[in-house]
């Protein structure tokens, strides 16, 4: 799950669709279906993330939700996104007016600081960029830039949500998730535990890495799976929530490059 949070107004965006949470498990002949079920969201009305929850909790059944003002819900599959108060968000700009001097200078439009590219290494961490991570916090802020002074862009409330490096500066790792958001989260809320989820329709998980191997569950877009190891055409995953140990084709998961070898 992931909230967008504003300043001055109580906006807020909640998209669900990354949880293994299905109870009581149901099973279809007699294979488990693993997918999204009743979560709760939690409002988060602080644009700086620096208190608690805000006010209020809603239950919903649908992979994503969009609340805002007066609790509107748009139900869409397939796809994040932002909810805005009105077609047009103006952003003020301060102009500063030297009334003592003859020459007054213009005044800059004020603007986030912006990293200097020149200070520190390319990829101060040592890794490979891209490479994939997972986030590791139950709730990571993901900020415009790297530094605690960036604003939030949006809160990411799902551990083990696999997430792409992009770049990083200093403790900083920009990620992109996979919607295509890109944000900046400080690399105590990563993990190099290999994630994966599903993408696109609902698949089978296998015993074996073959197409006619016996079915061991179905498991719906959007759960998330532990990767174990990778060959060719088949990643050997994990669902630990259900105890469920399988085989699915890698091209139906996001979390993985192609020809990428994964082991334990």
């Amino acid at each position: 799950m992931r909230a967008s949070v504003a300043s001055g107004n109580r906006r807020v965006t909640m998209t669900m669709g990354f949880v293994s949470a299905m109870s009581p498990l149901i099973r279809v002949l007699p294979h488990p279906v693993l997918g999204s079920g009743c979560c709760t969201f939690s409002t988060r009305s602080d644009y700086r993330g620096s208190s608690p929850a805000g006010k209020g909790t809603r239950n919903e059944s649908t992979h994503f939700v969009r609340l805002t003002g007066a609790r509107r819900s748009d139900k869409r599959l397939g796809m994040m996104f932002r909810s805005f108060s009105g077609p047009f968000q103006a952003i003020p700009l301060a102009f500063a007016l030297l009334a003592f001097t003859v020459t007054a200078p213009a005044a800059a439009q004020k603007e986030s600081p912006q990293p200097d590219s020149r200070v520190g290494p390319a990829n101060p961490s040592g890794f490979p960029i891209p490479r994939w991570v997972s986030v590791g916090a139950r709730e990571a802020n993901l900020r415009t830039g790297p530094g605690a002074r960036y604003p939030i862009d949006w809160v990411l409330q799902r551990r083990n949500l696999p997430a792409e490096v992009i770049s990083e500066f200093e403790n900083w790792r920009q990620i992109k998730v996979q919607d295509g958001t890109v944000g900046w989260v400080h690399k105590s809320m990563l993990s190099g535990r290999r994630m994966a989820t599903v993408a696109g329709n609902r698949v089978r998980m296998r015993e074996n890495p073959a197409a006619d191997a016996p079915v061991a569950a179905f498991v719906e877009a959007g759960v998330v799976v532990t990767l174990r190891g990778c060959e060719a055409t088949w990643c050997q995953v994990t669902i630990a929530s259900h105890g469920v140990e399988g085989w699915i084709p890698r091209d139906t998961l996001w979390g993985i490059y192609d020809g990428e070898v994964v082991s334990r």
